[in-house]
């Protein structure tokens, strides 16, 4: 967590906070609170949607406190481990709640579809739907969105060579999926 600047100085707050030095324990929360807010709002998250995660990530790290173990890792990296749980957590729980809302404009198309295209509708929407959350919001990223590797990266909490694997992976799988290439005449 390179936002930590002094982690000598927070390390010794957490011990102090973890065993029972309520003052270090505030420092620490308002510390740390900060911290994760300027964290999630480099994410892209909005300020409420950062203050809000912030608040969930700090409470996952007060409670499991008296786990911290100074001679095993830092602070920085200890937090930082909350805050991409957190973070990862926080994606998939939006996506599944943006992809069940509907927009307030949307309505029913009134015409009559082609047969063909709508069973190859149907048969795309099936097979994306059987991917994993986090391979249908890369695929949308890249495809209807049409941001780079580099971007996806950084939106999705991925390194680039990650997100292009997981890519080609979830490509693969809807070129290799029976029913949409059946549906397609391949």
């Amino acid at each position: 967590m390179s936002y930590i600047s002094d982690p000598a100085g927070v390390t010794a707050l957490a011990i102090g906070a973890k065993y029972g030095d309520e003052p270090k324990r505030e420092t620490l929360s308002g510390y740390l609170r900060e911290v994760l807010l300027r964290r999630f709002m480099h994410a892209g998250l909005t300020a409420d949607e950062a203050q809000e995660l912030a608040q969930e990530c700090l409470y996952d790290v007060l409670v499991n406190l008296s786990r911290f173990d100074e001679s095993r890792s830092n602070v920085a990296s200890w937090v930082s481990g909350f805050a991409r749980t957190s973070l990862r957590s926080w994606r998939r729980r939006e996506f599944t709640r943006r992809g069940a809302e509907l927009p307030i404009d949307y309505s029913r198309d009134v015409t009559a579809p082609v047969a063909e295209l709508d069973e190859v509708d149907c048969a795309v929407k099936n097979c994306l739907h059987d991917l994993h959350p986090v391979d249908q919001e890369l695929l949308h990223m890249r495809f209807s969105l049409g941001l780079s590797f580099d971007e996806i990266a950084e939106k999705s909490d991925l390194s680039s060579v990650n997100a292009r694997k997981r890519l080609s992976r979830a490509v693969d799988k809807l070129r290799r999926d029976p029913v949409l290439r059946d549906a397609l005449g391949l």
